[in-house]
């Protein structure tokens, strides 16, 4: 058991040996990889200053609009507690008055789908008026960063925001293999493909 064991050790010590030798041997030309958080140009207090002001130009102009949706929400979340407590009530053999379940029923059903309407609208407001508003400034950085990493020479850059989760967001050009790939693909000798049964 021991001679298998310290046979397997010394082919691992050989195989990541090879391994480290060959990645010094290429760390002369391999990419420089780096990593950037596009979420923290929108920080208030660390990020890009232009993006900062046009997001609270955004957020300033839909203020009205998402107050009203809130307070929408609020009139239909304190309308489901009454029902609750209607339910309640109810369930204990507390008489209640059917005409006022039914009109608070009514009224319900009109909120959730006027809440609906005014959710959808402010929605399609919003991404309207970021496009409009914030779009330029963000393609505007952008165009920007993508002038500074060729100026830095980065081969690689991922974006380590929430919400990219490491996306490669930059390739040298010299490290994008896209094109020889697809020509060493298209080269090979075509090998038929199976048809899938019915």
């Amino acid at each position: 058991m021991s001679v298998t064991r310290s046979f397997v050790f010394s082919i691992l010590f050989v195989a990541f040996s090879s391994i480290c030798i060959s990645a010094q041997a290429q760390s002369a030309s391999a990419p420089k990889i780096v990593v950037i958080d596009t979420a923290v140009f929108f920080n208030e207090k660390l990020g890009i200053t232009k993006i900062v002001s046009a997001s609270k130009t955004l957020a300033n102009e839909l203020a009205p609009k998402r107050n009203s949706v809130q307070q929408l929400v609020a009139r239909i979340d304190a309308l489901n507690k009454e029902m609750a407590t209607f339910q309640a009530n109810a369930s204990k053999g507390i008489p209640i008055d059917e005409k006022t379940v039914q009109s608070k029923v009514d009224e319900l059903d009109r909120l959730k789908r006027e809440g609906k309407y005014q959710e959808d609208e402010f929605n399609a407001l919003a991404q309207k008026r970021q496009n409009e508003i914030v779009g330029p400034v963000y393609s505007e950085v952008l165009k920007t960063l993508g002038e500074y990493l060729k100026s830095k020479d980065y081969g690689l850059v991922f974006d380590a925001s929430k919400d990219q989760s490491g996306i490669l967001i930059y390739a040298s050009e010299k490290y994008d293999i896209t094109k020889e790939f697809i020509t060493y693909y298209n080269t090979r000798p075509v090998t038929a493909i199976a048809p899938v049964p019915r």
